[in-house]
């Protein structure tokens, strides 16, 4: 699995995290705690306001959420994800847990920490990143068992 540098970031492409969408660019973020997707990056959908607070209202209430900060200092809270068989860069991933962002103010999808630390990687000589090696056990521990699944966030789209 390679990150591609594209001579300001690191980007993985990802496949699979929703019926709907496909091959999300991810940022390749070592300064982020967490994996995050905005939620208008897994329907083609406008969301407002409205959209997105009906949204909030039709998901479990046990689901495990995290208040973040943008760089400008907004709170903006994300709730646990999880989906199956999901493609990152070629590799497939049985599980792969991110943080659900609904607000707007979040328009990046971006690998953390959370999964980073997971990685064995190096440097390429054109500057990409290999990842040869990944923790899956690790991985599966950092996170809860009850994240939203992916026929959750669908459901509660429509």
């Amino acid at each position: 699995m390679v990150a591609k540098y594209t001579g300001k970031a690191y980007i993985l492409s990802v496949s699979n995290i929703s019926n709907n969408k496909d091959n999300i660019i991810m940022l390749f973020d070592t300064g982020a705690m967490k994996t995050v997707i905005p939620l208008g990056l897994l329907t083609d959908k406008s969301l407002n306001k409205n959209d997105r607070n009906n949204f909030k209202s039709k998901i479990r209430n046990d689901i495990p959420k995290e208040t973040f900060r943008s760089v400008s200092g907004y709170a903006i809270e994300g709730y646990l994800c999880k989906a199956e068989n999901v493609i990152i860069s070629g590799r497939l991933f049985k599980e792969f847990y991110y943080y659900l962002i609904v607000d707007e103010l979040c328009k990046s999808a971006l690998i953390g920490d959370d999964f980073i630390s997971c990685c064995c990687f190096g440097h390429l000589v054109n500057g990409d990143m290999e990842i040869s090696d990944f923790d899956e056990k690790e991985y599966a521990r950092k996170h809860e068992n009850y994240a939203l699944t992916s026929k959750e966030i669908l459901a509660a789209l429509s």
